[in-house]
């Protein structure tokens, strides 16, 4: 069986025209979902900013919810530095 050969493919090494290509492509689609995080992030602000001066909302905690936050919150962790 002298003479027989299998053709091999040769391995010419990385293609930096590829590697450049393919690392383009996944920074744009990385970048896409980070502006759109962002986008979320600023979306839900100014949401929270409107109905904050719509006063559908406030910031300011009343007493009675001030109370019941302090009663619940010394049972459910107990009094260990009170």
């Amino acid at each position: 069986m002298a003479g027989s050969r299998v053709a091999h493919v040769a391995y010419k090494g990385p293609s930096v025209v590829k590697e450049i290509l393919i690392g383009i492509a996944l920074g744009m689609v990385a970048g896409g979902f980070w502006k759109m995080h962002h986008w979320n992030n600023q979306r839900r602000t100014k949401e929270f900013y409107d109905m904050l001066e719509k006063d559908e909302i406030s910031v300011v905690v009343n007493e009675e919810q001030l109370i019941n936050y302090n009663f619940v919150s010394s049972w459910s962790f107990g009094s260990y530095g009170k």
